[in-house]
C-alpha cells in the first residue's frame, strides 16, 4: 500500500511538471515569400539526340524552402539553384514553391526546350522516329577512295548478303542492325558469315559549319561496330556527305588514311520482292513441272486466268529453258538446244537473248511488284505468245517458287506462269 501511493505522488508531480513549463506558440510575423526565378538552356554537347542542361536562377523573396518541379516526372528538388538536364525536347511547365517565414507562394513557367529533330539532317536520319536504310543498288554502292578523294580506288555493287541489311536509326539514339541471317566480312576473307553483333547506339556530331558526322561507341572486346561494310573506320566515324529523304552517303576513313564511301536507301517492299526476283546478285528461274495440272494456264483477264486453257505438260524444248534475272536489272534467257514458238511452229532454233529489264510498281490489277521487257518480238519469258505490251506482273514470290502473269489484265489475255528455282 505504501508502495502505491509513493507511486502516484511521482505521477501527479511529473505532470504538474510538464504542464507547468509547457510554452505557448510565437505569433507568425514577417512578409509571405514572393517566388521567382529565370532559366538559361544550353545543349549537352553538339551531338544528337542531345540532352538539354538548363539553369534555374532562383529570385525568390523572403524564403528559405524550395521545391521544383521541372514538369517532365522527374522527382522534386529542395535545391536553391537547380540545374537540370531534360532527355528530350519540348515544352515544360516547370513550377517552384517558395516558403517563407510568413508564408508560401508559388510561381509556374514554361520552357521550351529544342528538338533534336529541329536538326535537318538528324530528322531525315532518323525520320524523328525510327528510319531503316538499305544499300543502295547502284553499281558504286561501295568506293574507296584516296585521301584526298580525287581517285578512286574501287567501286562496285554491295554483295548478296549485303543488299538485305539494313541499319536502322531512332530519335532516341538507339541504333539496330538487322542482317537478315548473314554479314558480309571483311575480315573473313570477303565472304558471306553470320550475322555479326553490332553497336547498339548512335550519336550524331551537328556542330553548324561541319560536316555532320554519327559516331558509334565502342563494343565490349576487340569487335568493332559498322555501318555498310565490316571495314574498321578511325574513331568509328562516318561523315553524312549527303542525304535526302530517299538517300544517303556515308564516308570514313580507313586506318592507311584511304576514305570508304557507301550509298544507301530506304527500303521499300518493292526492293523486297526484286530481292527474292534476283537473290542479291543474280537468281535462275525454270518452269515448274511439278504445277497440277501444268506451269502454264490462259485466260482473258485477271478475274478469269484459265479459261483459255486450264494447264497441261509442256514439251522438253520449253522445260529446259532458263531465265536469270540481275540485280542490275539485266536479263539472261538461255534455251539450251530449242525454244518452243508458238503458234503452231514447236520447237525452233535457241532464241536466245540477253537484255534488261525495268522493275516497277503494279501501276494497276493484281501483283506485287512487275518485270518490263522491250515490247520486241525478240524478248519473252516462257510463251512466245506473250501479250503485246511484255509486261509480267509477280503475283507470288519466295526464294524458291514465282508466280508471274503476262500481260496487264486489259489486253484480253493473260498468261499465269509457274516457275521454281533453277539454282
Amino acid at each position: 500500500m505504501k508502495r502505491n501511493i509513493i507511486i502516484l505522488t511521482t505521477l501527479s508531480l511529473f505532470t504538474a511538471a510538464w504542464f507547468g513549463c509547457k510554452k505557448t506558440d510565437p505569433a507568425i510575423s514577417g512578409s509571405a515569400s514572393t517566388a521567382g526565378f529565370t532559366a538559361a538552356v544550353t545543349s549537352i554537347p553538339d551531338t544528337l539526340p542531345f540532352l538539354q542542361k538548363v539553369t534555374f536562377t532562383n529570385s525568390s523573396a523572403d524564403a528559405f524552402i524550395y521545391k521544383w518541379n521541372f514538369g517532365d516526372g522527374t522527382d522534386q528538388v529542395a535545391d536553391k539553384n537547380p540545374v537540370h538536364i531534360y532527355a528530350k525536347g519540348g515544352t515544360y511547365s516547370v513550377n517552384l514553391t517558395s516558403v517563407g517565414s510568413a508564408g508560401s507562394n508559388q510561381i509556374s513557367k514554361s520552357i521550351s526546350v529544342s528538338n533534336s529533330c529541329d536538326n535537318t539532317t538528324f530528322s531525315k536520319l532518323t525520320s524523328c522516329g525510327t528510319q531503316k536504310w538499305t544499300w543502295s543498288s547502284a553499281g558504286d554502292a561501295i568506293k574507296v577512295l584516296s585521301p584526298d578523294a580525287t581517285q578512286v580506288y574501287f567501286a562496285g555493287p554491295a554483295a548478296a548478303c549485303q543488299v538485305d541489311d539494313k541499319f536502322v536509326f531512332s530519335a532516341d539514339g538507339t541504333f539496330n542492325y538487322d542482317a537478315n541471317g548473314e554479314t558480309f566480312s571483311v575480315q573473313a576473307g570477303y565472304s558471306c558469315q553470320p550475322a555479326i553483333a553490332n553497336a547498339k547506339t548512335f550519336k550524331l556530331f551537328a556542330k553548324t559549319g561541319q560536316i555532320p558526322t554519327i559516331i558509334l561507341p565502342n563494343l565490349a572486346g576487340t569487335a568493332k561496330p559498322f555501318i555498310g561494310t565490316t571495314d574498321v573506320v578511325v574513331g568509328n566515324k562516318y561523315q553524312i556527305m549527303a542525304i535526302t529523304d530517299e538517300t544517303m552517303t556515308l564516308r570514313g576513313t580507313l586506318s592507311d588514311g584511304s576514305l570508304i564511301e557507301f550509298k544507301f536507301k530506304l527500303p521499300s517492299d518493292l526492293d523486297n520482292v526484286k530481292l527474292l526476283l534476283t537473290g542479291g546478285a543474280t537468281r535462275s528461274w525454270k518452269l515448274d513441272l511439278s504445277k497440277v495440272p501444268g506451269p502454264i494456264t490462259v485466260g482473258p483477264n485477271d478475274g478469269d486466268p484459265t479459261s483459255y486453257f486450264p494447264g497441261g505438260t509442256i514439251p522438253a524444248c520449253q522445260a529446259d529453258d532458263i531465265y536469270t534475272f540481275g540485280q542490275d536489272n539485266s536479263i539472261i534467257y538461255n534455251a539450251g538446244a530449242e525454244t518452243l514458238v508458238a503458234g503452231g511452229v514447236g520447237c525452233s532454233a535457241p532464241r536466245n537473248y540477253t537484255t534488261n529489264y525495268t522493275f516497277t510498281n503494279v501501276p494497276s490489277g493484281a501483283g506485287i511488284g512487275q518485270i518490263n521487257l522491250p515490247i520486241n518480238n525478240q524478248y519473252f519469258i516462257a510463251v512466245t505468245d506473250r501479250p503485246s505490251e511484255n509486261v509480267y506482273r509477280i503475283l507470288e514470290i519466295s526464294d524458291t517458287k514465282m508466280v508471274l502473269r503476262a500481260g496487264n489484265g486489259t489486253s484480253g489475255v493473260v498468261f499465269d506462269l509457274y516457275f521454281v528455282k533453277a539454282n
